[in-house]
């Protein structure tokens, strides 16, 4: 596998390339740069959003969400999410597979901790009973708790002992 991102990004156009013709390098890399390129913009300003969201409910209990909120936070969270997201691309910028370790590592010990909000969140008084899930439910979903915990300790083990 290449070593730098981008050395790996011209890897899976020539991939693609060499499979259906030197003809489709121009259209495949376009295509490429374009579903990149149109991530990020989507997750930049999703995750801003979310973020914005999260945190003026966290520390402002009392707070109903309206449509004609200031743009304030949602521009303070896009700096801040633009920024770290440079930082880690400068810091990784030709340690590709580190950068990949780094975020597998971050999703599998991040990944119970939502399953545990996400049960309290359906479990919560803001949702009417009829909507909330059965005992039968609420007993899988801790077990899945549980083996996403187990999966996420086993991971960073194998990973770094």
């Amino acid at each position: 596998m290449p070593e730098g991102s981008s050395a790996f990004a011209n890897f899976i156009v020539n991939l693609y390339s060499s499979s259906i013709g030197q003809w489709s390098y121009f259209i495949i890399a376009l295509a490429s740069f374009s579903i990149m390129f149109g991530t990020s913009i989507g997750v930049l300003d999703g995750y801003s959003r979310a973020l914005n969201h999260t945190t003026k409910l966290i520390f402002n209990p009392t707070f109903k969400p309206h449509k004609s909120s200031s743009p304030k936070g949602y521009r303070i969270a896009i700096a801040l999410i633009s920024i770290g997201a440079f930082s880690i691309i400068l810091f990784f910028m030709n340690q590709f597979r580190q950068l990949i370790d780094l975020a597998t590592t971050i999703s599998f010990v991040i990944a119970p901790f939502i399953a545990i909000a996400n049960l309290r969140l359906v479990t919560s008084k803001h949702i009417q009973d009829k909507y909330k899930p059965s005992k039968l439910m609420i007993t899988i979903s801790v077990l899945g708790i549980i083996f996403l915990s187990g999966f996420a300790g086993f991971y960073v083990w194998k990973q770094f002992f």
